[in-house]
């Protein structure tokens, strides 16, 4: 909104510094939305602003949960979701007021972990908060009785209103709001001195080790994702087919969805990082160095060309262009990940403190060997005993492969013909920034079997004896695909 310095009002801002108005920051808001609704309405947009109006009064975020009364910036740019999507369909709002942070501090689901993380991390349960869960589908969606298509209420054979969801619902779903965590901060927004490093305007990102990695069940007893394909039915190089998607990142490294430390965006530059640099000939950056489109999606199969392309596995940053220097993020297509596989065991050596003392210690875990989760750690030396030192290979910083294809970089005489082993340490290329605070190496080719555990079990008991009989069988229903599916 333009100000106009005869009124005598100037639009309040914090930040570095802080100027002065005559007018109560608490109310600026309100005159910003009146200016703006006054203006469109005579301009033939009052539609727009009444459809966003009634919007606003549904999916509310009030200053009392908020806490902070005096911005004006972080409760316009919620609004804005409801002028934006006025006209549009309501699955887009409801996704972008959940990944909103402000809903998420509304109804106090941000930063909400899940049993496992918790129990890992603290030795003690705790479970989702569940409060989101509720409300998304009490006043946000579906109310709480199911209803005929002529908007009358069901009712069962005893007259009483059918319910659209019970407690274990709420329970399940509070899962799937696992994980959600603010941006980092930034320039160029209204914050408190003391209050920089809370980002309330940007769409929250999703933190991996919150997020609750079981499955979730639909109010029609199937399962979240069921449509979706399988992330070990992906093609072979996926980066390179039809549907995979890159992403305009410009002059930095910095990937927007990729999970990388926060240290890489600060302490190193495009010079420290090792990147994907695409070469002449290459179809794909061909493609995307034509134009600098902001999101390229193929439509057709591309070729590697015999370019470095042939050599990976799969990607994360690339560079398309040297002068100036350009880089995309590859975007892989949705898909679901199974929780109980046969796969292959992964390790990884973890730097900490133990009682005050620095010490080293390695943790193992299954991982199915199908996925891109592991880095190339390869043996040498094959019958060296008692320790076994292997050698971290990368083609770019932080990359993971599937086991196959480690194993076969392994024994390539690109990697001087060694092979996967159960390593006592692993020396690793300083490109490859082993440097994270854990890094997991595919090790032997050992199956190992992801399967239910008493501790899986025990992980949710405390809830409720029916809810923990939900969970049983639903263990239980995992356990029938899986001998199914192994079964002659």
């Amino acid at each position: 909104v333009k100000n106009d310095p005869l009124s005598n009002n100037i639009f309040q801002f914090y930040g570095s510094t802080t100027l002065k108005m005559d007018q109560e920051s608490v109310i600026q808001k309100s005159n910003v939305w009146t200016m703006i609704a006054l203006k469109n309405g005579a301009n033939d947009d009052q539609l727009r602003q009444r459809v966003a109006w009634a919007l606003s009064q549904i999916l509310v975020v009030t200053s009392k949960q908020i806490n902070d009364i005096a911005y004006a910036e972080i409760y316009l740019n919620y609004y804005d979701i409801f002028v934006r999507n006025a006209f549009g369909n309501y699955f887009d709002i409801l996704k972008q007021v959940s990944y909103s942070p402000m809903m998420a501090e509304m109804l106090s689901y941000l930063e909400s972990k899940s049993t496992q993380f918790v129990l890992e991390d603290e030795g003690s349960f705790a479970y989702p908060d569940e409060n989101y869960a509720r409300e998304i589908m009490q006043l946000f969606s579906i109310g709480i009785y199911m209803l005929n298509m002529d908007g009358s209420i069901q009712l069962d054979d005893a007259g009483s209103p059918l319910p659209s969801y019970d407690n274990t619902d709420i329970q399940n779903f509070a899962r799937a709001w696992t994980g959600f965590s603010r941006q980092k901060s930034r320039a160029n927004m209204e914050f408190r001195e003391n209050e920089f490093d809370k980002n309330r305007m940007d769409p929250m990102k999703i933190y991996g080790p919150w997020r609750d990695p079981y499955p979730k069940m639909d109010l029609g007893n199937g399962f979240i994702g069921d449509k979706v394909p399988l992330c070990v039915d992906l093609p072979d190089k996926q980066f390179l087919k039809t549907g995979a998607a890159y992403r305009l990142l410009g002059s930095g490294i910095k990937p927007d969805l990729h999970d990388q430390p926060q240290y890489y965006d600060t302490s190193y530059s495009v010079d420290d990082v090792k990147i994907v640099v695409l070469e002449e000939g290459s179809e794909l950056k061909t493609l995307l160095s034509t134009n600098f489109d902001t999101i390229v999606t193929l439509t057709s199969d591309l070729s590697c060309s015999n370019t470095n392309e042939c050599n990976l596995d799969t990607l994360r940053v690339i560079q398309v262009s040297e002068n100036p220097r350009i880089f995309y993020e590859y975007v892989r297509p949705p898909c679901v990940e199974l929780a109980f596989f046969v796969g292959k065991k992964i390790s990884t050596e973890h730097t900490g403190l133990t009682g005050g003392t620095p010490s080293n210690y390695r943790k193992s875990m299954c991982a199915n060997d199908k996925l891109h989760i592991g880095m190339v750690g390869c043996c040498i030396d094959n019958n060296a005993t008692p320790k076994r030192f292997a050698l971290n290979y990368c083609n770019y910083s932080m990359e993971r492969t599937s086991h196959a294809w480690a194993l076969n970089k392994c024994q390539s005489d690109i990697y001087t013909t060694g092979d996967l082993c159960d390593w006592t340490q692993v020396n690793s290329a300083w490109d490859c920034r082993e440097d994270l605070p854990e890094n997991w190496f595919w090790t032997d080719k050992v199956d190992c079997t992801m399967k239910a555990k008493g501790k899986l079990i025990q992980l949710y008991w405390p809830l409720r004896f029916d809810y923990g009989i939900y969970i049983l069988n639903h263990v239980l229903h995992h356990i029938f695909c899986i001998l199914t599916l192994l079964s002659p």
